[in-house]
């Protein structure tokens, strides 16, 4: 049963989006295509992924197992594809940094200025907002790093947690 990755994708797409017009708008694909895409999935795994209805796409008890694994192959790929680049030496010179509102203004800010010194070139794009809108762009790997305070996040075996000195603060 070979999948390629663009059908992970479609997958992955239809759930985060759960309707098939806003999935295929953010592929760049038709609405019949990806619905194409997703019944060719479903017979290839023999099970149905997602429960169609009037509130949308819902995964189905099998496709919450599918989508899991789906996510781990497009991020290992993705990783892959970029350490080729960069073994070519086609860094892209790019970073996006996430942070929380407090460790951006006690912590990120003074890096982002040194990094910019020792890299002229690169470029940064910076999103501060709350822990709860980052660590979803993190797991989408829309991010390449973030600087979060991490006491309440929960177990997240796809993330590499390093925990940094801590900084106290006085309100």
């Amino acid at each position: 049963m070979p999948i390629e990755l663009r059908l992970l994708r479609c997958t992955l797409a239809l759930a985060e989006h759960k309707n098939f017009v806003r999935a295929a708008q953010a592929l760049h694909v038709s609405q019949p295509s990806l619905s194409r895409n997703i019944q060719d999935i479903e017979r290839r795994v023999g099970s149905q992924l997602f429960e169609r209805g009037t509130g949308g796409a819902v995964p189905t008890e099998a496709g919450k197992i599918f989508l899991a694994k789906a996510r781990e192959v497009v991020a290992r790929s993705d990783d892959l594809r970029r350490e080729m680049d960069l073994l070519r030496g086609l860094e892209k010179d790019e970073l996006n940094i996430g942070a929380g509102t407090y460790p951006s203004a006690m912590m990120v800010d003074r890096a982002v200025v040194r990094l910019v010194r020792a890299y002229p070139n690169i470029r940064m794009q910076i999103h501060t907002d709350n822990r709860e809108k980052m660590l979803p762009l993190l797991r989408k790997r829309e991010l390449d790093l973030a600087v979060l305070v991490t006491n309440e996040i929960e177990d997240a075996p796809e993330l590499h947690i390093t925990k940094l000195n801590q900084h106290k603060a006085i309100l």
